[in-house]
């Protein structure tokens, strides 16, 4: 793997280029320590860039030095995943940070194992702890069956008991004024987040959706103050106000059920286009679009040139790109080491490092395959299984293979699933390192994911219908086995 960092970095750079042309780049390098053969080798970047939400994951070279690096719009935290947890950082556009890991403290307690130099050091030190004491207080538990104004005053008293223990944790660790505000900031939209399927639920008129979706936008938020984005909570609450904003819409839900989906999203857009002119509202936008666009690539192509629903060109590039790569997709062919199949008697036999890509297309030539990217324990991709089999009996017999790539969960647990389950298909695991450099290689943003490769081994989508969506999955496959 010792080509995989700069083949990691020349992606990176490549996936970057339009941003770093109006954005500042924040570089972050990692140097390890005291690493034995066990030493976890690959480390996984969350830039979180609102506009271009990848993760970015590289191995230690030889020298136990690595580096990445994204552009940025906003002043926030990011993260870093090693060891099993995540490091929070505050970074601006154009720091270089560096972090040294001390692999022989990993089983120590409260990040005694990383230490933290570059610009903002100290900044990121102070959000990363109390990011870590806050994480563990007690959550609160919200009654779904309140009022809006009723909802709104039990988030508010949360929010006054976390700011409660923001003023005691202060008392005891001094925190700089910078990372009181964000953490302030931070716990407001946190809250957000564990209510975001209030304005959603299906057992009230539509009426009062439209009353509970508003108080997403009650002044308590801040929806539309900027520097809400220091938060990388905060465009998960501008993304799940506007999904709502459309969803309960009467007229566009008409449109989408009468099938005239054009009208639909031109509906959406306009809607959306209502709220205060802004960044936030692009970023509102941009994920209205681009929801869509995973969910059906065709529906922008008549809209044609998207930058005029756009305030900041910036944001209408991020947009340009991401159709891009939804149209074209491009993927590298690249060796991952840490992967295991199901073999005889369903015990694992680890495969020697390599392309899984190349790995799958030499097995199965000519054959279209469906790949379900999933891990153990997440919900909705065990629901999604439960489709497979109808979609599987309706191409019995036909060149098609389905995949399932197990990742970011245990092996015991792994095969207990395929034990239990009787999963069909082939089955491979991927151990933490390769995940980190599966997910970033490849854009898998989370689970489930499913992709789509043709039958000359061509990955054609990362964003493939579910197997619940079973008319769109099937016209998918049909369309690659059509194919010469």
């Amino acid at each position: 793997m010792k080509n995989m960092y700069v083949l990691l970095l020349s992606v990176l750079i490549l996936q970057t280029g339009i941003a770093q042309k109006n954005n500042a780049t924040v570089t972050v390098a990692v140097t390890l320590i005291n690493a034995t053969a066990a030493t976890p080798k690959a480390i996984r970047m969350n830039f979180l860039n609102p506009f271009q939400p990848n993760s970015q994951s590289a191995v230690f070279d030889r020298q136990n030095q690595l580096c990445l690096r994204e552009a940025m719009l906003f002043t926030q935290n990011m993260t870093v995943q090693y060891n099993g947890t995540f490091i929070n950082l505050y970074v601006k556009p154009g720091d270089s940070i560096h972090l040294t890991i001390d692999a022989s403290l990993l089983d120590k307690r409260d990040f005694e194992w990383v230490s933290f130099q570059g610009e903002h050091a100290a900044l990121s030190k102070q959000l990363n702890d109390w990011y870590h004491f806050a994480s563990k207080l007690p959550y609160k538990k919200y009654d779904y069956a309140l009022s809006p104004q009723h909802m709104l005053t039990a988030v508010e008293m949360d929010y006054d008991r976390y700011m409660q223990e923001l003023k005691k944790y202060t008392a005891l660790h001094p925190l700089d004024p910078v990372i009181e505000r964000w953490a302030e900031g931070d716990i407001r939209y946190l809250l957000s987040n564990w209510i975001s399927d209030y304005a959603g639920i299906k057992n009230v008129s539509t009426e009062e959706r439209k009353e509970r979706q508003q108080l997403f936008a009650a002044p308590f938020f801040k929806m539309y103050d900027t520097a809400g984005f220091s938060s990388m909570m905060f465009p998960y609450h501008l993304s799940a106000y506007a999904y709502q904003l459309v969803r309960n819409d009467s007229g566009i839900l008409k449109l989408a059920n009468a099938g005239r989906a054009r009208e639909a999203l031109e509906a959406g857009i306009s809607l959306i286009q209502k709220e205060p002119a802004g960044i936030n509202r692009d970023y509102m936008l941009f994920s209205y679009l681009t929801s869509q666009l995973r969910s059906n690539a065709a529906a922008l192509d008549s809209l044609g040139n998207t930058d005029h629903y756009f305030t900041n060109p910036v944001a209408a590039a991020y947009m340009r790109s991401f159709v891009k790569q939804v149209n074209y997709p491009v993927f590298p062919s690249a060796p991952i080491t840490g992967v295991s199949r199901s073999g005889k008697n369903a015990l694992p036999e680890a495969l020697p490092e390599g392309d899984i890509f190349a790995y799958l297309t030499k097995k199965y030539p000519g054959k279209v395959l469906y790949l379900d990217v999933y891990a153990t324990w997440c919900v909705p991709c065990l629901n999604e299984m439960t489709y497979m089999p109808g979609i599987q009996e309706s191409f019995r017999n036909k060149n098609v293979v389905f995949v399932n790539l197990c990742l970011q969960s245990e092996k015991s647990k792994w095969l207990a699933l395929l034990q239990k389950e009787k999963i069909k298909g082939e089955q491979l695991f991927l151990d933490e390192d390769a995940t980190k450099l599966f997910m970033s290689l490849y854009g898998v943003k989370g689970f489930p994911t499913y992709m789509l490769v043709d039958k000359k081994g061509k990955i054609r989508t990362n964003t493939a219908p579910r197997p619940s969506e079973e008319k769109a999955l099937t016209a998918a496959i049909g369309k690659l086995l059509a194919e010469r």
